[in-house]
């Protein structure tokens, strides 16, 4: 049944052609608006979901202290926005509304309204790579990318194919090998993100969705999954590769580019999340552009 606002309801996956309907006809650009995404982030995030009047609402109540919202989707009326900025006023001790992670055509709506402030998230702008550039690698600037691809291939004998079901037990491991070699006790979003993926293997064929490994032999070393966020751009949801393998990051994202975003102009890799290595990282593919996103306080 579909949640009639203010009534909100978790996010199953039974909700997904509802809700995707609403996405696709926004074309989004920032890597939150996929069913995907808001799926497996759900429970990490408390994501709840309404609809009234073809306009989506995503509140975020992890926190019961903290709660915010998305940006609505598929706005028809300031009269329906701002229903949903003053129900997020009664949800706060400071009887202030904020929206998280809203992108530049929400903010250009906004603007003018009064007791508004807006602020950049640097640490959640996304990186939007030509998908050209990220499958061929070609001139001097992809140099180093390409050193670690052609050293890796030299020692060991990979291949890359399509992600099917008899994969997804090897991906896991993968990840959990990550995982372990990462591992933080203060850090619940790795935890949060290696539960998130499993839940997404789970429901892979309900989601509309593409992925990649590199073979060793038989055992997954490395996966990439991602789907079209609009027309002309795929979104990277996660990507995973065996932390004894240096380079391999390297060759799935190359892949992965080449084989599974072959119908794209672009490929949104997503945010660093202010982590200093990941920022050196994506910044060294020499992204087209970045998506900025945007936290909006409203009094």
């Amino acid at each position: 049944m579909v949640p009639v606002f203010p009534n909100f309801k978790e996010i199953t996956i039974d909700d997904r052609v509802h809700i995707e309907r609403i996405i696709r006809a926004y074309r989004p650009t920032t890597s939150e608006w996929t069913f995907t995404n808001l799926f497996m982030w759900r429970k990490y995030y408390g994501l709840r979901w309404a609809v009234v009047d073809e306009t989506l609402f995503c509140v975020c109540e992890a926190d019961p202290k903290r709660v915010y919202g998305f940006q609505p989707i598929g706005v028809r009326d300031r009269k329906t926005l701002f229903a949903f900025i003053e129900w997020l006023k009664r949800k706060t001790s400071s009887k202030k509304a904020i929206i998280e992670r809203a992108d530049m055509r929400f903010v250009k709506e906004i603007l003018g309204t009064q007791n508004v402030s807006v602020f950049p998230q640097r640490d959640h702008f996304d990186y939007v790579y030509s998908r050209d550039d990220l499958a061929y690698l070609r001139g001097k600037r992809y140099r180093i990318p390409r050193n670690h691809i052609n050293r890796l291939l030299r020692i060991y004998p990979l291949e890359f194919q399509i992600l099917e079901r008899d994969h997804m037990e090897g991906c896991i491991e993968v990840h959990r090998r990550w995982v372990e070699k990462k591992k933080d006790p203060k850090d619940k979003s790795l935890v949060a993100e290696f539960e998130a993926v499993c839940e997404l293997f789970d429901n892979y064929e309900k989601l509309n969705l593409i992925g990649g490994v590199i073979l060793l032999g038989k055992k997954v070393v490395a996966f990439s999954i991602g789907e079209m966020l609009n027309d002309t751009t795929m979104v990277v949801h996660v990507e995973k590769a065996d932390p004894e393998y240096p380079g391999l990051f390297s060759l799935i994202n190359q892949k992965f580019s080449e084989i599974c975003a072959k119908d794209a102009i672009y490929i949104n890799r997503e945010q660093d999340l202010g982590i200093p290595g990941l920022r050196r990282a994506k910044i060294s593919y020499h992204p087209h552009h970045l998506e900025e996103k945007f936290r909006i306080e409203i009094e």
